[in-house]
Formats: C-alpha cells, sequence, structure tokens
C-alpha cells in the first residue's frame, strides 16, 4: 500500500511554515516528466489498464478562511492552513489574491477501486465580490514542494468556484523517468461532484 497523504498530519501537528520539501535523490533526479514548463502542468496518464475510481468513506468538519484582499480572517489560526491555501493558489493564478476571497478547506478519506484508502483535502474558493467572478485562463496540475510526498493539486472550476484536490498520486516508471498519475475525469466525478453547492453555496 503506498504511503499515506502527509498534508492532513503537516497541518495539525506543525501548524507553523512548512519545511522543505525532502526527496530521495534518486526521485528528484529522475522525475523530470514532473517539471513541464513554468506552471509545473502534467498531461493525463495513460496506457493503465484500470482507471481508478473513488468513493468518499468520512470527511472531517469544514475549515473557513476569509481573504480580504490583503490578510486573512479571522487572523489567528493554524498556519499550515493558511500556508496550504497561499501556496496551492499562487499555483493557480496569483491574481486571485487582489480580491477578497472565501475558502473552504476539508480533509476526506476515500476508498479507491483497488482496495485502498487515501486521504485527499479538498480546498474551495469563491470571490467574496459580488462585483466579480472567478474566472481561469487553464486548469491543470501542480506540485507542492513543501510537502513529503510530494503532493500534488489538480485544479476544476465549476460556476465561478475553485475546487483543488490535494493529494499523493501512485507514481509509474517510464523511460525517461517517474511520472504521476493523475486522473481527473475520476477525481472530478468522485471526489469534486458530490461537494459542489455543498461546501461554498451559491
Amino acid at each position: 500500500m503506498k504511503n499515506n497523504f502527509t498534508i492532513r498530519l503537516k497541518r495539525q501537528t506543525l501548524c507553523t511554515a512548512l519545511s522543505a520539501c525532502t526527496l530521495s535523490p534518486c526521485l528528484a533526479q529522475t522525475a523530470r516528466p514532473l517539471n513541464l514548463g513554468q506552471d509545473g502542468m502534467l498531461t493525463d496518464s495513460i496506457l493503465r489498464l484500470q482507471t481508478p475510481r473513488y468513493q468518499v468513506i468520512s470527511a472531517k468538519d469544514n475549515i473557513k478562511l476569509h481573504w480580504t484582499g490583503k490578510t486573512f480572517r479571522p487572523p489567528k489560526g493554524c498556519e499550515g492552513d493558511r500556508h496550504l491555501v497561499t501556496s496551492s493558489l499562487e499555483k493557480v493564478d496569483n491574481k486571485l489574491f487582489t480580491h477578497p476571497l472565501s475558502i473552504i478547506i476539508k480533509d476526506i478519506e476515500v476508498n479507491n477501486n483497488g482496495g485502498e484508502q487515501e486521504q485527499m483535502t479538498i480546498l474551495a474558493v469563491k470571490s467574496a465580490d459580488k462585483g466579480w467572478k472567478i474566472s481561469l485562463s487553464h486548469t491543470g496540475w501542480f506540485m507542492l514542494k513543501e510537502y513529503i510526498g510530494p503532493a500534488f493539486g489538480t485544479t476544476f472550476l465549476v460556476d465561478n468556484c475553485i475546487y483543488i484536490i490535494i493529494f499523493t498520486p501512485m507514481w509509474k516508471t517510464e523511460w525517461n523517468g517517474l511520472s504521476a498519475e493523475i486522473y481527473r475525469k475520476a477525481l472530478y466525478h468522485d471526489v469534486v461532484k458530490p461537494f459542489i453547492g455543498k461546501l461554498l453555496p451559491q
């Protein structure tokens, strides 16, 4: 069974500025497919016999944050939560921080069709300004180097609301190194869709 996702553990135990990513020398040298362009965007994984499916089996309480356009409210709370939001949204579009935002963090546990349990985190973000709606020029994947694993985020835009699924993917070996297996269709239908309109009601 693959290693469990470590973001929840990091946030709960440290709640401070996060440490730098720790990777083995082998992974750092061979994971060339992860660095495709400045965005770190990846292409969908292919050549797998069975596309994974996910079933949400448990969910933690929502963590609510508000970005005023300059700072977080409430000002107190876990630094790890705020760092997770800023590091993720910087990868998506740094211009988002010029607007007020309503943010929900939700930790969930899923079963995949391989019989394994996985930890994932959902970030839901929408505009807190009635005169402005979120729009993105593209959606895709990014790597959070601050976390051991490493952790990846995959982004969806639904009804002017951003949903980011953060998790540790499986890996496969290719001729030029390691490649993360990320299946957007399964993540959208099985993980994002059940929460649309529930985390941040319109």
